[in-house]
Protein backbone atom coordinates (compact mmCIF):
# COMPACT_ATOMS: atom_id res chain seq x y z
CA UNK A 1 0.00 0.00 0.00
CA UNK A 2 2.89 2.14 0.63
CA UNK A 3 4.26 1.32 -2.13
CA UNK A 4 1.68 2.45 -4.34
CA UNK A 5 1.45 5.44 -2.11
CA UNK A 6 4.58 6.61 -2.85
CA UNK A 7 4.43 5.80 -6.74
CA UNK A 8 1.25 7.59 -7.44
CA UNK A 9 2.80 10.81 -5.71
CA UNK A 10 5.91 10.53 -7.62
CA UNK A 11 3.77 10.28 -10.82
CA UNK A 12 1.48 13.09 -9.78
CA UNK A 13 3.85 15.58 -8.62
CA UNK A 14 6.38 14.89 -12.00
CA UNK A 15 3.57 14.66 -14.63
CA UNK A 16 5.08 11.73 -15.76
CA UNK A 17 1.37 11.12 -16.44
CA UNK A 18 -1.18 12.94 -18.09
CA UNK A 19 -4.44 12.76 -18.20
CA UNK A 20 -6.66 13.80 -21.70
CA UNK A 21 -6.85 17.63 -19.32
CA UNK A 22 -3.34 18.15 -18.11
CA UNK A 23 -1.50 17.09 -21.32
CA UNK A 24 -1.85 20.31 -23.82
CA UNK A 25 -0.10 20.10 -27.36
CA UNK A 26 -0.98 23.75 -27.90
CA UNK A 27 0.90 24.68 -24.57
CA UNK A 28 3.84 22.15 -25.59
CA UNK A 29 3.43 24.43 -29.30
CA UNK A 30 3.62 27.46 -27.19
CA UNK A 31 6.37 27.01 -25.06
CA UNK A 32 8.82 25.43 -28.00
CA UNK A 33 7.55 29.10 -29.61
CA UNK A 34 8.53 31.02 -26.97
CA UNK A 35 12.29 29.18 -25.94
CA UNK A 36 12.74 29.55 -29.76
CA UNK A 37 12.29 33.39 -29.40
CA UNK A 38 14.11 33.48 -25.95
CA UNK A 39 17.05 32.14 -28.58
CA UNK A 40 16.98 34.90 -30.54
CA UNK A 41 16.63 37.60 -27.73
CA UNK A 42 19.65 35.85 -26.26
CA UNK A 43 21.16 36.04 -29.48
CA UNK A 44 20.35 39.77 -29.66
CA UNK A 45 21.95 40.46 -26.51
CA UNK A 46 25.06 39.32 -26.80
CA UNK A 47 25.11 40.93 -30.17
CA UNK A 48 24.56 44.06 -28.32
CA UNK A 49 26.55 43.55 -25.89
CA UNK A 50 29.80 42.59 -28.07
CA UNK A 51 28.96 45.78 -30.06
CA UNK A 52 28.91 47.93 -27.15
CA UNK A 53 32.34 46.43 -25.76
CA UNK A 54 33.94 47.27 -28.69
CA UNK A 55 33.28 50.75 -28.97
CA UNK A 56 34.59 51.36 -25.59
CA UNK A 57 37.62 49.16 -26.36
CA UNK A 58 38.12 51.90 -29.05
CA UNK A 59 38.03 54.66 -26.95
CA UNK A 60 40.61 53.46 -24.80
CA UNK A 61 42.69 51.64 -27.97
CA UNK A 62 42.74 55.39 -28.87
CA UNK A 63 44.03 56.57 -25.91
CA UNK A 64 47.00 53.84 -26.12
CA UNK A 65 47.86 55.37 -29.37
CA UNK A 66 47.80 58.63 -28.01
CA UNK A 67 49.51 57.61 -25.12
CA UNK A 68 52.58 56.12 -27.59
CA UNK A 69 52.62 59.23 -29.76
CA UNK A 70 53.29 61.51 -26.82
CA UNK A 71 56.17 59.20 -25.94
CA UNK A 72 57.64 58.65 -29.45
CA UNK A 73 57.94 62.43 -29.85
CA UNK A 74 58.59 63.71 -26.56
CA UNK A 75 60.03 67.01 -26.86
CA UNK A 76 60.28 67.17 -30.92
CA UNK A 77 58.45 69.86 -32.87
CA UNK A 78 55.69 67.03 -33.65
CA UNK A 79 55.48 66.59 -29.86
CA UNK A 80 54.64 70.34 -29.41
CA UNK A 81 51.50 69.42 -31.95
CA UNK A 82 50.30 66.03 -29.78
CA UNK A 83 51.11 67.66 -26.54
CA UNK A 84 48.01 68.18 -24.00
CA UNK A 85 47.80 72.05 -24.95
CA UNK A 86 49.75 73.86 -27.57
CA UNK A 87 47.81 76.89 -27.71
CA UNK A 88 50.37 79.29 -26.76
CA UNK A 89 52.78 77.76 -28.54
CA UNK A 90 51.59 77.49 -31.99
CA UNK A 91 48.25 79.23 -31.57
CA UNK A 92 46.37 76.24 -32.61
CA UNK A 93 44.52 73.00 -30.99
CA UNK A 94 46.78 69.90 -30.15
CA UNK A 95 45.83 66.41 -30.82
CA UNK A 96 45.60 65.65 -27.49
CA UNK A 97 42.61 68.28 -27.27
CA UNK A 98 40.87 66.90 -30.37
CA UNK A 99 41.25 63.70 -29.20
CA UNK A 100 39.93 64.58 -25.51
CA UNK A 101 37.25 65.85 -26.86
CA UNK A 102 36.17 63.05 -29.13
CA UNK A 103 36.79 60.32 -26.36
CA UNK A 104 34.04 62.59 -23.68
CA UNK A 105 31.45 62.35 -27.10
CA UNK A 106 32.45 59.04 -27.63
CA UNK A 107 31.73 58.12 -24.12
CA UNK A 108 28.60 60.25 -23.47
CA UNK A 109 26.83 58.30 -26.47
CA UNK A 110 28.22 54.97 -25.56
CA UNK A 111 26.18 56.01 -21.79
CA UNK A 112 23.26 56.35 -23.58
CA UNK A 113 23.34 53.42 -26.17
CA UNK A 114 24.00 51.17 -22.44
CA UNK A 115 21.19 53.02 -20.58
CA UNK A 116 18.33 52.97 -24.11
CA UNK A 117 19.53 49.83 -25.58
CA UNK A 118 21.29 47.68 -23.83
CA UNK A 119 19.51 47.78 -20.77
CA UNK A 120 16.17 47.72 -22.85
CA UNK A 121 17.14 44.27 -23.69
CA UNK A 122 18.27 42.99 -20.52
CA UNK A 123 14.88 43.88 -19.17
CA UNK A 124 12.86 42.73 -22.06
CA UNK A 125 14.08 39.35 -22.05
CA UNK A 126 13.97 39.21 -17.80
CA UNK A 127 10.10 40.65 -18.01
CA UNK A 128 8.90 38.38 -20.27
CA UNK A 129 10.43 34.98 -19.18
CA UNK A 130 9.45 35.97 -15.44
CA UNK A 131 5.86 36.56 -16.63
CA UNK A 132 5.62 33.45 -18.33
CA UNK A 133 7.51 31.33 -15.35
CA UNK A 134 5.01 32.79 -13.15
CA UNK A 135 1.91 31.78 -15.73
CA UNK A 136 2.92 28.16 -15.67
CA UNK A 137 4.42 28.22 -12.03
CA UNK A 138 0.48 29.06 -11.19
CA UNK A 139 -0.57 26.12 -13.73
CA UNK A 140 1.63 23.33 -12.76
CA UNK A 141 0.44 24.04 -9.09
CA UNK A 142 -3.39 23.77 -11.07
CA UNK A 143 -2.37 20.35 -12.60
CA UNK A 144 -0.86 18.87 -9.31
CA UNK A 145 -4.18 19.60 -7.61
CA UNK A 146 -6.33 18.14 -10.08
CA UNK A 147 -3.99 15.06 -10.52
CA UNK A 148 -4.44 14.84 -7.14
CA UNK A 149 -8.19 14.93 -6.65
CA UNK A 150 -8.08 13.30 -10.22
CA UNK A 151 -6.28 9.88 -8.24
CA UNK A 152 -8.29 9.43 -5.81
CA UNK A 153 -11.54 9.74 -8.24
CA UNK A 154 -10.10 7.03 -9.74
CA UNK A 155 -9.41 4.72 -6.73
CA UNK A 156 -13.08 5.15 -5.44
CA UNK A 157 -14.45 4.39 -8.81
CA UNK A 158 -12.75 1.40 -8.90
CA UNK A 159 -13.45 0.54 -5.34
CA UNK A 160 -17.20 1.00 -6.82
CA UNK A 161 -16.40 -1.08 -9.99
CA UNK A 162 -14.81 -4.04 -8.09
CA UNK A 163 -18.04 -4.40 -5.76
CA UNK A 164 -15.80 -2.80 -2.77
CA UNK A 165 -17.84 -2.36 0.08
CA UNK A 166 -17.91 1.73 0.70
CA UNK A 167 -18.80 3.60 4.08
CA UNK A 168 -21.15 6.06 4.10
CA UNK A 169 -18.40 8.52 5.13
CA UNK A 170 -16.32 7.45 2.53
CA UNK A 171 -18.68 7.67 -0.34
CA UNK A 172 -19.73 10.94 0.87
CA UNK A 173 -15.84 11.78 0.73
CA UNK A 174 -15.78 10.36 -3.09
CA UNK A 175 -18.59 12.71 -4.33
CA UNK A 176 -17.36 15.80 -2.76
CA UNK A 177 -14.14 14.72 -4.68
CA UNK A 178 -16.28 14.79 -7.37
CA UNK A 179 -17.43 18.15 -7.25
CA UNK A 180 -14.49 19.23 -6.10
CA UNK A 181 -12.91 17.69 -9.05
CA UNK A 182 -15.74 19.64 -11.21
CA UNK A 183 -14.12 22.76 -10.42
CA UNK A 184 -10.67 22.36 -10.36
CA UNK A 185 -10.88 20.89 -14.18
CA UNK A 186 -12.75 24.17 -15.28
CA UNK A 187 -10.37 26.53 -13.46
CA UNK A 188 -7.30 24.60 -15.13
CA UNK A 189 -8.91 24.57 -18.36
CA UNK A 190 -9.50 28.71 -18.00
CA UNK A 191 -5.67 29.44 -16.37
CA UNK A 192 -4.46 26.80 -19.25
CA UNK A 193 -6.10 28.87 -21.87
CA UNK A 194 -4.84 32.02 -20.45
CA UNK A 195 -1.44 30.80 -20.32
CA UNK A 196 -1.39 29.42 -24.06
CA UNK A 197 -2.82 32.84 -25.13
CA UNK A 198 -0.49 34.93 -23.25
CA UNK A 199 2.55 33.00 -24.81
CA UNK A 200 1.54 33.31 -28.28
CA UNK A 201 0.81 36.98 -27.71
CA UNK A 202 4.18 37.56 -26.32
CA UNK A 203 5.79 35.69 -28.99
CA UNK A 204 3.64 36.46 -32.02
CA UNK A 205 4.31 40.37 -31.27
CA UNK A 206 7.77 40.66 -30.03
CA UNK A 207 8.20 42.72 -33.10
CA UNK A 208 6.21 45.41 -31.45
CA UNK A 209 8.25 45.61 -28.55
CA UNK A 210 11.67 46.06 -30.33
CA UNK A 211 10.23 49.03 -31.86
CA UNK A 212 11.63 51.67 -29.13
CA UNK A 213 14.85 49.54 -29.44
CA UNK A 214 15.10 50.15 -33.19
CA UNK A 215 14.34 53.95 -33.09
CA UNK A 216 17.00 53.92 -30.21
CA UNK A 217 19.61 52.75 -32.44
CA UNK A 218 19.14 54.69 -35.31
CA UNK A 219 18.98 57.35 -33.24
CA UNK A 220 22.26 56.21 -31.78
CA UNK A 221 24.19 55.18 -35.22
CA UNK A 222 23.06 58.25 -36.67
CA UNK A 223 24.40 60.66 -33.64
CA UNK A 224 27.01 58.56 -32.94
CA UNK A 225 29.03 58.44 -35.93
CA UNK A 226 28.33 62.04 -37.21
CA UNK A 227 29.60 63.43 -34.11
CA UNK A 228 32.68 60.62 -33.76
Amino acid sequence: MKRKTFIRNVVQKSGFYRGHLTKSDELGAARAKFERLCAKIKILKEATGTYHRSQFNLVQSRQKSLDRLKIITGSSPLGQIIAESNENIVGETSYSNIYSEVAEVSLHYLDKFFDHILKYVFDWEKVVKERVAVGLDNLEEKRIEYDYHRFKDEAFEDAIKKGKIISKSASEKGFRNKDKLRALEVDYQVNLKDIVLYINEVTDNAWKDMCPMVLKIAQFENHYNGRV
